[in-house]
Formats: C-alpha cells, structure tokens, sequence
C-alpha cells in the first residue's frame, strides 16, 4: 500500500471514530433534552433538536472535510465557482431547505438529480447555445447579404 492510501485510510477510521463519538454525544444530549421536556409533560421540539442548532465555524468546517474525505473527492472541488454557490445558495435557503418532519435536507438523491435536475439544465443549456447560435446566424446572414450588396 503506497502512502497516499495510507493517510486516507488514516484520515477516514479518523473520521468514523470521530462520527461515532459525536453521534452518541448528540443521542446523550437529545435523550436528555427528551427526557427534561416530558418530565413537564411538553413534547420536545424539533427546532431544538441539533440538526436546527447553528453550528459554529469549525464544526461547519470540519463536516465538509468529513465529506469531502469520506466520498474521496477532490480538494479543489471546494474552489469550484458553481460548488461555492451551491453552498452559498443552500445557506441562504436556510431551514425551508430542511424537511423539518425528517430533519433532513431536501437536497436532491441521485436519483432525482440525474432524472430531473440535471435535464432540466441540460435543457436550459441547450436553449441558451440555441439563441447565441441563432444570432450568430442572424448577424451572419446579415454579413453576407452586405457583401453580395457591395458587389
């Protein structure tokens, strides 16, 4: 095993650990929260579940590079122009981009993404290189209909 392989290996038992540890403290501290709002005879609420909690900076960060590790993507996925919007654009979303029954992103699975997303921008695309291509046509046609003029 080379040793790339090796600090990937590395860096994702790092990561399950790490996930593991922070999903028990997470179940601890719900089933606390539970069991504070029952004993008063409330029903807990979802808002104050740690889904909807604000995570800091370095939580943020540090679940991008459990994500970005765990699928094995490119470092420079994170300076892509169109992935920085996504993200941008799904903070500003907020929670109406969570399914607050399920706690859970409605961010597009894969099957939604390749059989509806991806074609309905694929479609757009194609519509926007038909418009420039017609006009290039248009101005062509014009340039060629002056050029038969001055002859």
């Amino acid at each position: 095993m080379d040793r790339h392989a090796e600090v990937l290996l590395m860096i994702h038992s790092r990561a399950a650990e790490a996930s593991r540890v922070e999903s028990l403290s997470a179940k601890r501290s719900q089933g606390k929260q539970y069991a504070s709002s029952t004993s008063s005879d409330h029903q807990p609420n979802l808002l104050d579940s740690p889904v909807f909690m604000r995570p800091n900076v370095e939580q943020v960060n540090e679940q991008w590079a459990r994500a970005l590790v765990r699928k094995g993507l490119a470092m420079d996925l994170v300076d892509d122009k169109e992935f920085r919007k996504a993200v941008l654009m799904t903070a500003r979303a907020g929670l109406s981009y969570v399914d607050g029954q399920k706690a859970d992103p409605v961010l597009p699975r894969r099957t939604k993404m390749s059989t509806v997303c991806i074609p309905e921008l694929d479609k757009k695309v194609e519509a926007q290189v038909a418009k420039k291509i017609d006009g290039i046509i248009s101005e062509t046609g014009k340039l060629l209909e002056f050029a038969s003029q001055l002859t």
